[in-house]
């Protein structure tokens, strides 16, 4: 298994993987950022609901340092044909980039009393200690 680490190599990846036809790219990042300062609307209710399983998120604004990074991405993925799919429905075809939070989800959809941190120590460590990884 090979750790993708800058844009052009996951977009050449998600390319290559996705071809011509339909698919869902799922992005762990705010793919929208509209507000130049405070928290989205959608990380307040996110926080309300999951910040109690330590399953919360951050907030994304145009001041914070990866704002520019994270919409760069998305309008990339826009090039390659990917929608923003928040109003896709179910079983649509076509080509849509949707954000998602893998925190909250595991909390749910396990029925977890806390989330699983997974994003802990350096990545060389991390790597080097997982089993997954090994080989």
């Amino acid at each position: 298994m090979t750790r993708l680490e800058n844009s052009d190599e996951i977009l050449g990846w998600i390319e290559a993987e996705a071809g011509h036809g339909s698919a869902v790219v799922a992005v762990d990042a705010p793919l929208v950022i509209c507000n130049p300062t405070g928290i989205r609307n959608a990380e307040r209710e996110m926080n309300r609901h999951f910040r109690r399983f330590h399953a919360g998120c951050h907030a994304a604004n145009l001041g914070r340092p990866f704002a520019q990074n994270v919409l760069s991405f998305s309008r990339r993925l826009g090039d390659l044909g990917f929608a923003h799919g928040a109003k896709m429905s179910v079983r649509e075809r076509g080509r849509f980039q949707i954000e998602v939070h893998p925190h909250a989800a595991t909390v749910n959809l396990f029925d977890l009393p806390r989330s699983v941190k997974y994003k802990r120590g350096p990545r060389a460590l991390g790597q080097k200690n997982c089993a997954a990884c090994a080989g």
